[in-house]
C-alpha cells in the first residue's frame, strides 16, 4: 500500500473503545487489497466467504442478467461495509467492482458469525451496517418512484457532494453510463439532463467530471419521510 492509501487506512481504523465491527477489518484477521479502476472484487454468484470494507476509493455493485444487461445497484465510498446482507452460506447476488483505483479490507464472514453471539459490541456494528443498507435502499426505490429523470440526477448529485463535504466543483469518479444504470436512465437521458440544470442554474459543470451545486438550497423535491407513522 502506498502511502497515501496507507494514512486513508489508519484515519479509518478505530481504536478498541469505539467499534469491534470494524476493528476485525484491520486486524490480524483481516485482508488488505490494493486494486485498479474496473477490477472485479467479487463476482455475482460467487460464494459468500468474506465481508468487504471500503478504505480509500469508490466501487459499484452491479446485478447481471442472464441477457448479459447490467444494473448499478449502489455506489460506496471511504468507510463503506458490503457483504453482511449476502446470506452467510449463499452466492452473491450481485459483483462489486473498483471504479476508481482503491483499497478495500476483507474479513472471513464466518468470523463475523461466530463473534457475534458472544460480543454484543460486534452485533450492534453488524445492526447498524445492515440499518444502513436499508435505509440507503429504501430512499433510493422511493426516489425512483417519484422523481422525474432531470431530478433523480438531481438528488444524486446532491447527495454525492453532501457526502464529500464540499461546497465548491465535486469530481464524479463514476461515468454518465453508471449514473444511468443506477437511476434506471439512459446516457443520453443523463446527459439531457445534465444540460437542463446547467442550464436552470442550479449546478455548474468544469468538463465532463466536476460538478457544484449552485444553490444549495435549491434542492429536488423533498421524499416522503418512508419511516413516517
Amino acid at each position: 500500500m502506498n502511502g497515501a492509501a496507507t494514512r486513508q487506512a489508519s484515519r479509518l481504523i478505530p481504536t478498541s473503545q469505539e467499534d469491534k465491527f470494524l476493528s476485525l477489518f484491520s486486524s490480524a484477521h483481516g485482508t488488505t487489497q490494493k486494486l485498479s479502476a474496473s477490477a472485479t472484487i467479487v463476482s455475482q454468484g460467487d460464494k459468500v466467504t468474506s465481508v468487504y470494507r471500503v478504505v480509500s476509493g469508490h466501487v459499484r455493485c452491479c446485478a447481471y442478467t442472464e441477457d448479459g444487461h447490467r444494473r448499478v445497484v449502489c455506489f460506496r465510498g471511504a468507510g463503506a461495509i458490503i457483504g453482511m446482507g449476502q446470506p452467510t452460506h449463499g452466492t452473491w447476488n450481485t459483483s462489486v467492482e473498483a471504479v476508481t483505483a482503491c483499497v478495500v479490507q476483507s474479513v472471513a464472514r464466518t468470523l463475523i458469525d461466530d463473534r457475534m453471539p458472544e460480543d454484543p459490541e460486534i452485533l450492534n456494528g453488524v445492526v447498524r451496517s445492515l440499518q444502513s443498507e436499508i435505509d440507503q435502499q429504501e430512499a433510493h426505490l422511493l426516489m425512483m418512484a417519484v422523481l422525474p429523470a432531470s431530478e433523480r440526477v438531481f438528488s444524486f448529485l446532491e447527495e454525492f457532494s453532501r457526502q464529500r463535504g464540499s461546497k465548491g466543483y465535486v469530481a464524479l469518479p463514476m461515468c454518465r453510463r453508471d449514473i444511468g444504470e443506477y437511476l434506471g436512465l439512459s446516457m443520453e437521458t443523463v446527459s439531457r439532463s445534465f444540460s437542463a440544470l446547467r442550464d436552470s442554474q442550479r449546478i455548474e459543470t468544469l468538463g465532463a467530471e466536476k460538478f457544484r451545486l449552485l444553490d444549495p438550497a435549491s434542492q429536488a423535491p423533498r421524499l416522503p419521510d418512508c419511516h413516517a407513522a
